[in-house]
């Protein structure tokens, strides 16, 4: 049993450090918690209709996770951003939080919608824009215009987002250590029956 665990631990060490390494400044993880707003609503809104909100309708959202609870109302969210780099980029926006009915997503640049997805745990697996058990979505974002996301989301269980826009190569990695540690975690539980 105390040599199954030694090697558990050292194929653990390996690969940690296979997965993890230095991000440069285009792969780092976006931070912008404090800049989301949302609004919520008994009955369901048009885009047109949430986009027509007036300034004082939208709420400052809390700072990191997002959970207002069980609630059957309908919520939108906005979030504005802006490319910092020198260049156009493929960033990957992703809800961690899988359970989710219905998850919505508007991009618009300058006013113009240009990417749209509409996903969550009661449509089929497949219309999701990555196979990921999470909802992450595809985004170019380009250096020369001002960005704001629309999300409409409603689900009848408890309503979290936990909200993540990273570069293709440091979400892929973010993925690899997050499977590891699931991986490590069944591992040492199975090295336990036995």
């Amino acid at each position: 049993m105390l040599k199954q665990i030694w090697i558990l631990i050292i194929l653990l060490g390996t690969t940690f450090a296979a997965v993890t390494g230095q991000l440069s400044s285009s792969d780092q993880e976006l931070g912008y918690f404090d800049q989301i707003e949302f609004f919520s609503h008994e009955e369901e809104l048009s885009l047109a209709e949430a986009r027509d909100l007036q300034s004082s309708d939208w709420k400052s959202a809390p700072a990191d996770n997002l959970s207002l609870g069980f609630d059957k109302d309908h919520y939108w969210f906005r979030l504005p951003l802006k490319n910092l780099h020198a260049s156009d980029t493929q960033w990957l926006f992703r809800s961690k939080y899988p359970l989710l009915d219905t998850f919505d997503l508007y991009l618009f640049a300058d006013s113009i919608l240009i990417e749209e997805f509409h996903t969550g745990d009661t449509l089929p697996f497949e219309q999701r824009p990555l196979n990921q058990p999470s909802f992450v979505f595809p985004l170019t974002i380009a250096t020369d215009a001002e960005y704001v996301i629309y999300m409409h989301v409603h689900t009848t269980s408890s309503l979290q987002l936990s909200l993540s826009l990273q570069s293709e190569s440091s979400f892929w990695q973010t993925m690899a250590t997050e499977n590891a540690t699931s991986a490590a975690f069944y591992a040492i539980l199975i090295s336990m029956i036995f």
